[in-house]
């Protein structure tokens, strides 16, 4: 009996040698009436069913590591609550862009319209304004860095006032 169970792959703490034991004599005790009893002797029957009950915890543990070995590692979700802030520090600095936007002249804002938010090519908002390409380019590029300076003047002002960012 010792032997099956001993071999079982249990760690020398696992009290599986004892729960096998254990469990072994409850059977004997639940199947009292029907225990096959040889030359006055139950030591056969019990051999036996403590093999029985060690395979079947051998059985369950190669089944229970195979289970785990097959599960992936769990993935690490991202809190909600940075899901939401991303999307209120979005809001917030798109709302600052717009801004900055409406604080330009009127012919950067219908540039920065027709070639980055229209995504117009230079060629097409040239005709559309009736204006040179050459011309495009050039209010295009100092209304971006107009709008840059704008956005950029407006975080700086966010940050000192507010205590800086998260």
């Amino acid at each position: 009996m010792a032997s099956s169970i001993k071999h079982s792959g249990c760690p020398p703490r696992c009290t599986t040698r004892r729960d096998v034991t254990a469990a072994t004599f409850l059977e004997a005790w639940r199947r009292r009436e029907s225990v096959r009893v040889v030359d006055g002797s139950v030591i056969g029957w019990l051999l036996v069913t403590a093999n029985y009950l060690a395979r079947n915890v051998d059985r369950s543990r190669r089944r229970y590591r195979t289970l785990l070995e097959q599960m992936r590692e769990p993935e690490h979700l991202r809190d909600p609550a940075d899901d939401v802030a991303d999307r209120i520090d979005a809001q917030s600095m798109t709302g600052r862009v717009r801004d900055a936007l409406a604080r330009l002249p009127k012919r950067d804002q219908d540039i920065i319209t027709l070639c980055l938010i229209e995504q117009l090519s230079t060629a097409d908002a040239a005709a559309v304004l009736s204006i040179p390409v050459g011309t495009v380019k050039s209010r295009l590029s100092r209304a971006r860095q107009r709008l840059a300076a704008d956005v950029s003047a407006t975080l700086n002002r966010t940050t000192i006032t507010t205590g800086g960012t998260r």
